[in-house]
């Protein structure tokens, strides 16, 4: 998942717009052009294509926030989901509720609306606006998991309260009859096999497979290990070990072609271990081998306890050794979280949200100059993470950033913070004197970081406020348990240009209690490609199939395949640039939206997007809606009126959700609070003869 910032100030879908904005299908071309000609289509912010807004109805803080951030990020009208009724339960305080509850009210519905339109398999990250309750209950799970583990109750590891980001990334596990999510390695994708990176990474019969190849391989058969290994990469082709034994058994019997082939799959994987590989001695006779030598030559040298960094994908399945399996029998599927803010008791203000908001939307891809700092002090916060801050700061300093490692408790003076981790139960950051880099990410592991009614220590949302764009905290005492919290690799994952969520993630092993706030695509050190489209014209009719002429742009990051949507629906990826062929068979009359997706050729898998507005023209039937006014203050009403060639009813839509119904001169009169503060689009869907036909999204501000 990645993100690239572009000003919307000249996008067409944003221009002002007429108070009775009406557009109708017309039999000249020459009208459409005149009328949309100069409107220019331009590069969005990717990757919000993968992204599901969840909203909170009930709630004019999580209108208002989803509402900038749809705009800013232009998510699909089809990724933002709406709920009506969300239990906060006031018998522990105003920020919990229960897992029944949470899987009844909000993630059920959420994975139901995914299904339902078509999106499975393809939203990487669940979003949350404000609004919600920010813990769970989770008591039932942990005495199934307790029982399953034969383990007894103790509160520093088993409290039964879990953050809602944490419970939405494990929930195809946490409901389960195994729930295993209280496991301090629960995160396979943060979670590497430390002690032996080819330890045996399966279960059950494959388990046995796996080990027998090993045996063939230690036993010297290396003909038959091969073999065996072969048919293991056949059925779990992203498994890095695998390969890995194969490279050895090639080598061992001197072909360093093939084993350099195996290898360079390896790095295509993530493996990053050329010291490893050195040291191993079934390389001993082909190391000064070409081949084997150019494999070293594109390898990293990290430690077997380090991954290179990976981007998310939600229909991975991860393996026990921290590698992907890619089988659901044989491996974990989780699903990215976060909360865009908290607003309310010890949170942010609705202002200080929305600015937060803007901040993040910015830093992407603007590669900011600065310092990470990491504080190194006695207290126990500090202490239980200072193993790790030589190889962040080495790692970051080879990045070619300024790293301070200081017994300050904060960083003093610094007008540009890269990203803060700290260790304090209270920072009063504005005596710093320092401020956050937009995009920068601060982390400070303490016990109520975020357990809103718990007074005493310092909450996430002071360093949100003071322009962090992503922090975490505790829901309920963790203690000192550094598996809970993330760990200094947080920096150097981010750094390296992964999203804040997939940082985040790949930097803490059970985040269970861990409340993760900000903008998840937030990504300021992201390579994107770049690419121009030819032959689809913004805002053009179209009679006949597309033809698309795609060209990759000079200096681009390698582009290995491009992914293509309509109205938020997949249609086809292409491998390459050149010409694709799209067609509008299956299109109704009307309104439509492409977006042609480039992804990187790279581990991080980096994603611009290009939107292309059209029109398909069949029969000529005309849908078009019309608003009283386009900026009105939250305690008046709008009015929405449609006109169409039919007596059928047209729903009225603010993104996926449905506001109303109006038939030809019958209007749709609601309050605009309902609708929430800021900028967002309504618009008109009537359905004919089987077809959903669309009008014209027109924009509407609503303001205080």
């Amino acid at each position: 998942m990645r993100t690239e910032y572009q000003d919307y100030t000249n996008h067409p879908q944003f221009l002002s717009q007429r108070n009775y904005l009406v557009i109708r299908w017309v039999g000249s071309l020459v009208f459409l052009l005149s009328l949309f000609g100069g409107a220019k289509f331009q590069p969005l912010l990717a990757d919000g294509e993968n992204l599901m807004v969840v909203v909170n109805a009930a709630s004019a803080d999580s209108l208002a926030v989803a509402n900038e951030y749809i705009l800013l990020r232009d998510i699909p009208r089809s990724n933002v989901v709406y709920l009506d009724e969300v239990t906060i339960i006031e018998r522990i305080d105003d920020e919990t509720t229960n897992s029944a509850n949470f899987k009844k009210e909000i993630i059920d519905p959420v994975l139901a609306a995914i299904e339902s339109r078509g999106l499975a398999g393809r939203i990487n990250c669940i979003v949350y606006s404000t609004g919600f309750p920010t813990r769970v209950n989770v008591h039932a799970e942990m005495l199934k998991y307790l029982k399953n583990m034969d383990l007894e109750y103790n509160i520093q590891r088993h409290a039964p309260w879990c953050s809602i980001t944490s419970l939405t990334f494990f929930n195809e596990n946490a409901f389960s009859s195994n729930p295993e999510f209280f496991n301090f390695k629960a995160n396979r994708y943060a979670s590497p096999e430390t002690k032996n990176v080819l330890s045996n990474p399966f279960s059950g019969t494959t388990a046995a497979e796996f080990g027998a190849a090993v045996n063939s391989f230690n036993e010297n058969d290396y003909s038959e290990a091969i073999t065996l290994f072969d048919q293991l990469a056949d059925e779990f082709p992203e498994q890095a070990v695998i390969h890995y034994y194969l490279a050895k058994c090639h080598a061992e019997q001197g072909d360093s072609d093939a084993a350099a082939a195996s290898l360079d799959r390896c790095i295509q994987l993530g493996w990053a271990f050329r010291s490893f590989v050195k040291s191993d001695p079934s390389f001993e006779n082909v190391i000064e081998k070409t081949p084997v030598k150019k494999c070293l030559q594109k390898m990293l040298d990290l430690p077997t306890d380090q991954r290179q960094s990976r981007h998310f994908q939600s229909n991975d399945y991860w393996g026990k050794n921290g590698w992907i399996n890619g089988s659901e029998s044989q491996g974990q599927r989780y699903i990215l979280s976060t909360m865009l803010a908290v607003t309310g008791k010890n949170g942010s203000t609705l202002d200080q949200a929305l600015k937060q908001i803007q901040s993040s939307c910015k830093a992407d891809g603007s590669h900011p100059r600065g310092k990470f700092f990491f504080s190194k002090n006695k207290d126990i916060r500090s202490t239980i993470r200072h193993s790790q801050f030589n190889f962040a700061a080495k790692e970051l300093s080879q990045m070619g950033f300024d790293v301070e490692v200081s017994n300050q408790l904060f960083p003093k003076n610094e007008s540009r913070i890269l990203g803060a981790t700290l260790g304090s139960p209270t920072i009063d950051w504005g005596k710093s004197n320092s401020r956050f880099v937009g995009g920068a990410l601060c982390d400070n592991l303490t016990s109520y970081g975020a357990w809103w009614a718990k007074s005493g220590q310092t909450k996430i949302t002071d360093y949100l406020n003071a322009g962090a764009a992503g922090a975490s905290g505790a829901v309920y005492e963790p203690y000192a348990i550094p598996a809970k919290f993330p760990n200094a690799n947080l920096q150097v994952h981010y750094a390296r240009g992964s999203t804040m969520a997939e940082a985040f993630y790949q930097s803490v092993d059970s985040p269970f209690q861990l409340l993760i706030v900000g903008d998840p695509l937030c990504c300021p050190f992201g390579n994107f490609p770049k690419f121009s489209v030819k032959g689809l014209k913004n805002r053009s009719v179209q009679t006949e199939d597309i033809t698309l002429n795609l060209t990759e742009s000079s200096g681009s990051p390698p582009i290995g395949s491009y992914d293509f949507l309509i109205d938020g629906k997949f249609i086809k990826s292409n491998s390459r640039s050149g010409q694709v062929s799209i067609s509008i068979e299956g299109l109704s009359e009307g309104y439509h939206e492409m977006r042609i997706i480039a992804v990187s050729n790279s581990l991080l898998k980096t994603t611009k997007t290009k939107k292309i507005e059209f029109w398909v023209r069949k029969s000529g039937f005309k849908l078009a809606i019309e608003v009283n006014q386009n900026k009105l203050a939250s305690d008046k009403f709008l009015e929405i009126s449609a006109s169409s060639q039919t007596e059928n009813p047209i729903e009225i839509r603010q993104n996926a959700r449905v506001i109303g119904q109006v038939r030809n001169g019958e209007p749709l009169k609601i309050k605009a609070s309902l609708l929430g503060l800021g900028r967002f689009n309504v618009q008109g869907y009537v359905s004919l003869e089987n077809e959903l036909i669309a009008s014209v999204p027109v924009e509407i501000e609503v303001k205080k």
